[in-house]
């Protein structure tokens, strides 16, 4: 027979590909099962890399971060992640369920029960079931005592399988004020969690404002009423005269004291414009130096400095500010309010409050605790609560916990099994006995009788007495009025819960074959089609394309970036510029219109002997001195060659900064390997340079606008964009931001002079030469890490059109999506 599959492919059929989908999501199932209800147990999860632990009973948390080969396994995995972003609880239940249908599809399959039937008799129960669950929710929305009282009761559900359990009434309640002073909105935005390790759980408190974890500056006003604030992101740590990061001479002191001299003019006008805004609050993402805090103290303005990217962006929302970076037009500059700016102390630490924010509803709960692992599963814990309130106050039915609503749904789905024929009912059946297994795990997990508790609950619902559930906290297990007792939960929650184990069951029925292969490596050391000047001109003569992107490139990662070998540069080179002209005259060859050359930031920027503040398209090429810089100018000179906008081509060259993102194969991997090595633990320099970063979206639209423009008006023709989120960040932030989004939390983070780093890299590259091994730390990166390199994105603004999707993408979003994928 003819082989069709390459010899890397492996290929599972019929019943051992269904059987083998089964067993893999079973095993999720069984993996998380003993984490369900409140009795549920915890899991200690421990990086094998680097030894950190996390203890939680969180379903989603545990399934992301295990690695798992099955892919039925990632499929439960992904309706953990979809419940837990969509309604914030019931990641463990939607898993536990999904398993539980698919033991028991098991079970017909081989009874010979084809998967169709099957899954037909599924979709009549899930709609008894989800029948059943609406007649017996209730809304009291109208009533507002009732409605604060059932969001009370659902908190307290969900926190009583968490670790705030013992002081599950208060943090109820807390979370519950905090969600109603939102009025009705659903983004937890508002909402800011802050933990400060000391004390008991039972010390967290919420307070009514918003609190920014920093300090006012020296002889600074430290209260400050009728705020009115000035959010920016601007420069004011200048100490010398910067023109466009070149390097001055002076021939004496006197010649150094006049620089000094106009640089200390310049921040003086520069404040001069920010005070011309009647403002008595400056709060800059960015370092503010001596002088110029020192001109606010005088002016009688409070400056607070380095506030990171997450809390300035959730302080102008809540202050209803828009964060700037130019004050040459005070009328165009959105200003914050706040009633009352002050200092608050929370254990040891002193941090700044903002009372009677514009957006009233913000507010921020302070949670206390004796470990970093406690504070952490706290604010996983009562992220749940919050967010399942939310959705609760957005969708006000409720209906009843501790196995109520299943048993309620599978004396239904028994129901409707009668009105079905043949093997179809069998299907049916299943499904009730899958929604019973929930409550028979809540009394397995509380260390009770299940099959006793169980078989008295299925009576007392079954003869009617529908609030019947589960009462776990009493000794021996009790069968009890659940709205009595107040065990309430979301309709939502319930609803999304039933619907997404439904449809992934039905989707792993489906599966008749399982095609696996190692899949087309990612080889950074490969030229590719591009050095194949023969194909290139083949491949664009059999299309005749219109336009040409082109933004292949071979971008050296670890030390080979830092690389000085002339055999390394012939291969970068090779790529990135011989490919590039291999593509433009292939593209010219087929008479193509508009070709668009990604460049990179990198071909101005990679000189790492200088800093690059807010440097536009002005600046000439020639600085860069790495390989990949260097290969990226050479690109640019020949793509904007007048020769070929005489040949009818139009071109332009887009400059990205990194670009981040789900499956990018560079940033964030690269980040991720730090946590690998163990190399977490430490800042080189003061931590405040600034890089710019794009989402790879963003990346996107500058592409499609330039295209656009191109085959249009072609103003852009000749031209080069620098393309930016336009939200340059702390590098050291970034990375922390990064860290923390696949888990991990370095204890402490000890500041490296950039001089001592740099004697230290030197020592390990002497080590290296001498033993002959690669090191991961070298000068070349420890300078990279202390690099300042942000630019200006006007002229892409003015005359593309660019600006980052409104309703896309930010950086904090960017980052969380990127480690996702």
């Amino acid at each position: 027979m003819a082989q069709i599959f390459a010899d890397d492919v492996q290929e599972e059929k019929g019943e051992n590909a269904r059987l083998s989908s089964f067993v893999g999501a079973i095993a999720v199932g069984d993996l998380v099962k003993s984490t369900l209800g409140p009795k549920g147990m915890d899991k200690i999860l421990q990086s094998a890399s680097t030894g950190e632990i996390m203890v939680t009973n969180d379903g989603a948390t545990i399934l992301k971060s295990i690695a798992l080969d099955n892919a039925a396994a990632k499929v439960l995995v992904n309706i953990s992640k979809v419940q837990d972003d969509e309604v914030g609880d019931g990641t463990t239940s939607v898993a536990v369920l999904a398993a539980e249908l698919l033991r028991e599809a098991e079970i017909l399959v081989n009874q010979k029960i084809h998967p169709q039937t099957i899954i037909e008799g599924y979709r009549i129960a899930t709609a008894a079931a989800l029948k059943a669950l609406e007649e017996h929710s209730v809304d009291h929305s109208k009533d507002e005592v009732q409605f604060r009282k059932d969001l009370v009761d659902i908190a307290r559900t969900t926190l009583s399988s968490k670790v705030l359990s013992q002081d599950r009434d208060y943090f109820a309640n807390l979370a519950t004020d905090a969600v109603l002073r939102m009025r009705g909105a659903t983004d937890l935005t508002n909402i800011q969690i802050i933990k400060k390790a000391g004390g008991k759980l039972s010390d967290s408190y919420l307070d009514p404002g918003f609190i920014l974890d920093k300090k006012f500056g020296v002889n600074q006003p430290k209260r400050i009423e009728n705020a009115k604030i000035l959010v920016a992101n601007t420069s004011m740590d200048t100490d010398k005269v910067k023109i466009f990061g070149a390097r001055l001479k002076v021939e004496g002191t006197g010649k150094l004291a006049e620089l000094e001299k106009a640089e200390r003019e310049k921040m003086k006008q520069k404040v001069e414009r920010i005070k011309t805004h009647g403002i008595n609050c400056f709060v800059n993402r960015q370092l503010i130096y001596n002088w110029p805090e020192q001109l606010f103290s005088d002016a009688g303005i409070a400056s607070i400095e380095h506030a990171d990217f997450d809390g300035v962006e959730r302080l102008a929302l809540v202050t209803g500010a828009e964060i700037t970076s130019t004050f040459e037009h005070p009328e165009h500059v959105k200003l914050g309010h706040c009633d009352l700016i002050d200092e608050v102390i929370i254990g040891e630490d002193t941090l700044i409050r903002f009372s009677g924010v514009a957006a009233g509803r913000a507010c921020t709960i302070v949670l206390r605790g004796a470990t970093e692992q406690l504070l952490d599963e706290a604010d996983r814990s009562l992220h749940d609560a919050l967010a399942v309130l939310s959705q609760t106050v957005g969708n006000p039915r409720t209906t009843l916990g501790g196995g109520c609503a299943e048993m309620n749904m599978a004396k239904a789905v028994d129901h409707a099994s009668q009105n079905v024929a043949g093997k179809k009912a069998l299907a049916v059946d299943a499904f009730s006995k899958a929604l019973r297994q929930l409550p028979t795990i809540l009394a397995d997990n509380a260390g009770l009788d299940s099959s006793d508790l169980v078989a008295r609950l299925r009576k007392a619902v079954y003869s009617g007495m529908s609030n019947s559930g589960l009462d776990l906290m009493t000794p021996g297990g009790a069968v009890a009025d659940m709205r009595k007792l107040g065990v309430k939960e979301s309709l939502q929650l319930k609803r999304a819960v039933v619907n997404s184990a439904s449809e992934a069951a039905e989707l792993l029925l489906r599966v008749d074959s399982i095609v696996s292969s190692a899949g087309t490596s990612y080889d950074s050391s490969t030229n590719g089609i591009l050095s194949d000047r023969d194909a290139v001109f083949t491949a664009l003569a059999s299309c005749k394309p219109d336009l040409v992107i082109h933004s292949a490139a071979l971008v050296p990662n670890g030390a080979a970036r830092y690389s000085t070998k002339d055999s390394d540069w012939q291969r970068v080179k090779a790529v990135n510029y011989n490919g590039t002209v291999n593509v433009l005259e292939a593209a010219l060859a087929a008479d193509c219109k508009a070709f668009i050359y990604t460049s990179s930031i990198a071909a101005i920027t990679d000189d790492l002997t200088e800093e690059y503040h807010y440097i536009d398209e002005t600046l000439p090429t020639g600085r860069a001195t790495l390989h990949y810089g260097r290969s990226k100018a050479l690109a640019e000179a020949f793509v904007l060659d007048p020769s070929h906008a005489t040949a009818g081509l139009k071109v332009c060259v887009l400059r990205p900064a990194p670009i981040i993102g789900p499956e990018d194969p560079q940033v964030i991997s690269l980040i991720h390997g730090l946590i690998e090595k163990g190399e977490t633990g430490f800042v080189i320099g003061n931590g405040a340079n600034l890089s710019d970063w794009l989402y790879v979206s963003n990346a996107a639209l500058a592409h499609c606008l330039a295209a656009e423009n191109l085959l249009t008006s072609a103003t852009a023709a000749g031209e080069i964009f620098f393309v930016t989120n336009q939200e340059p960040v702390y590098f050291w932030d970034l990375l922390a931001a990064i860290w923390a989004e696949l888990g991990h939390h370095p204890k402490r983070r000890t500041k490296i002079p950039v001089e001592v780093a740099l004697v230290w890299a030197w020592l390990m590259e002497l080590w290296g030469w001498v033993s002959g091994r690669e090191v991961g730390i070298g000068r070349g990166s420890v300078r990279d890490a202390a690099a300042v390199r942000f630019v200006s994105c006007e002229k892409a603004e003015k005359m593309l059109g660019y600006r980052p999707l409104i309703d896309g993408v930010g950086l904090r979003e960017g980052v969380r999506r990127s480690c996702d994928g």
